[in-house]
């Protein structure tokens, strides 16, 4: 494998010991999938993606570097797939789709979830309307992070029914470590909001409340 970057070794970090089988949803090359079945985790990998062409390449992948019997591939629309399964912890890791995907899937693997089950989620976009409906189906969360790659920033979130914190809105964790990148995401979060109130005022609470952060930080926006 070429270099890792620092938003997939994130999200593999997250992933908790003692795991039976981690999900790489809509994994497109693999990547996650492939650095989990690399690291010390012993869970087992399923890889799932529609696109047929991409499935047929991670075979030919993941057969000249992995033993079989850690992986597993499926050709399916993850928001359409039966997840029901016999295993005893799952770590489904939804990553590198829009927000609006990612709730359908979500709603599809909510079904069949059991009680010691986790996500992983890091979506490109529309992070208010995953986490507003991550506490509106009572998930807590386990852990956090905000990475910045190539002047792109990724906010990565480790959820289950069962972790002991709240989800908030605008994230917690995050922020704790207040450093350049930090400062620069939350005058960007800002910025969004600012604008976006003009054409719907609905979004003027999320806008106070990074305001807020802001002010407490000691961060000078305009």
């Amino acid at each position: 494998m070429s270099k890792i970057s620092k938003r997939i070794l994130a999200i593999s970090n997250l992933v908790p010991q003692g795991c039976d089988v981690v999900w790489d949803i809509c994994c497109d090359h693999g990547l996650i999938g492939r650095e989990v079945l690399s690291s010390r985790l012993k869970s087992k990998v399923i890889f799932i993606d529609q696109v047929h062409s991409i499935i047929v390449k991670l075979k030919l992948t993941l057969k000249t570097s992995y033993i079989p019997d850690r992986y597993k591939i499926i050709n399916s629309k993850a928001e359409q797939f039966d997840f029901q399964n016999k295993h005893q912890s799952n770590c489904y890791i939804v990553a590198g789709i829009g927000g609006e995907l990612s709730l359908l899937i979500l709603e599809q693997i909510e079904k069949s979830l059991k009680e010691n089950d986790n996500f992983i989620f890091s979506v490109h976009k529309n992070h208010l309307k995953l986490r507003e409906l991550l506490i509106q189906k009572g998930f807590k969360l386990a852990s956090e992070r905000l990475i910045a790659e190539n002047n792109i920033f990724y906010e990565v979130l480790l959820v289950s029914k069962s972790a002991p914190n709240e989800i908030t809105r605008i994230g917690s964790f995050i922020w704790d470590e207040f450093g350049d990148d930090e400062e620069i995401y939350l005058k960007q979060q800002i910025k969004y909001y600012q604008k976006k109130c003009r054409y719907n005022p609905g979004s003027s609470d999320i806008l106070q409340a990074y305001q807020e952060l802001a002010k407490n930080k000691q961060v000078f926006t305009s």
